[in-house]
């Protein structure tokens, strides 16, 4: 039987269309998925800011997808990087 990692919950900073995540949603994940969205600047872990997004009636969203979060993490700085360059 597979040993259940620590999961965590963050509040979305950004969208993220590719996990049916919008801004201010919270999301659970694996604890490591949340810290690395957190260090490309997707997620805020902050217990205040979950307790705010929950406040406000924000939805549950939950990550599955492992893989796809690291990538997704790794290309934060760029992505954040591209939209000061273009003002998005």
């Amino acid at each position: 039987m597979a040993t259940k990692k620590p999961t965590a919950t963050a509040r979305a900073l950004q969208h993220m269309p590719h996990f049916g995540i919008a801004c201010g949603d919270v999301v659970e994940a694996e604890k490591s998925q949340i810290d690395n969205l957190a260090a490309a600047g997707y997620v805020d872990p902050d217990d205040a800011a979950v307790a705010y997004a929950k406040g406000q009636g924000a939805r549950t969203v939950t990550l599955d997808d492992a893989p796809a979060t690291a990538e997704l993490a790794a290309a934060g700085d760029t992505a954040a990087t591209d939209a000061d360059a273009t003002g998005a």
